[in-house]
């Protein structure tokens, strides 16, 4: 069977954490990214490793471009809930994101 395209996958997670209908790309933006990092860290003890840590910290800063579009205001919180979604809908999907970036509009996915 061959594997869902993982930029689709991007925007199917980062839906779940969008709060609105019609996005700001600034949203859309910190979204995908969260994605980045859930998807990463999901079949990993994240909690104490220092890639999460500054990412999830990195995120929580930029969290103020989304103008309160994502269902919380909590970036640990959200990125939970897309680990969990992660594993739950992908457990055996395992291709790590190196790169995770909206341009023109499109989200653009580069893994390994």
């Amino acid at each position: 069977m061959k594997e869902k395209k993982l930029s689709n996958i991007v925007i199917e997670m980062a839906q779940q954490i969008l709060g609105k209908k019609n996005p700001s790309s600034a949203a859309i933006d910190v979204a995908v990214n969260m994605v980045h990092i859930a998807w990463n860290f999901a079949h990993e003890k994240y909690q104490d490793e220092p890639g999460y840590i500054f990412s999830v910290k990195e995120i929580q800063e930029r969290m103020g471009s989304a103008n309160n579009e994502l269902i919380s205001e909590d970036a640990e919180e959200m990125t939970k809930i897309l680990m969990l979604y992660k594993l739950k809908k992908y457990p055996n999907d395992r291709r790590n994101i190196v790169l995770c970036e909206v341009k023109n509009g499109d989200v653009c996915v580069t893994f390994l």
